[in-house]
This record gives structure tokens, sequence and C-alpha cells, in this order.
């Protein structure tokens, strides 16, 4: 597997993973706080669509 540096500092990896990669690779994607993304009530708003002309 190749990695890669981006400017940013973030890591890119590409090519197939060994079992021992992947591993550690769930456990870190893993280690985080499980989020949910929910939208306020307040603020959800009926969606607009826009005409189109055919």
């Amino acid at each position: 597997m190749a990695i890669q540096k981006t400017p940013k500092g973030n890591l890119l990896f590409s090519g197939p993973m060994t079992p021992y990669e992947e591993s550690l690779f769930s456990a870190r994607i893993n280690a985080g706080p499980k989020t949910i993304a929910k939208s306020s009530p307040s603020q959800s708003k009926p969606v607009e669509k826009e005409a189109s002309d055919d």
C-alpha cells in the first residue's frame, strides 16, 4: 500500500491493504464518538424545487 501526505497534512492510502493494516484502519476510524446528524425542527424548511424549462 502506498501512503502519501497531502499539503494539508492528511494521509492518502492507495492499493490493497493487508489484514493487519485493515485492522489498524478500522480501529482508528471507529475510535471516535458516534455522532448522528439530526436536523433541528425549528430550522427545517421545505425544499423548493427549481422550475425547469423543457
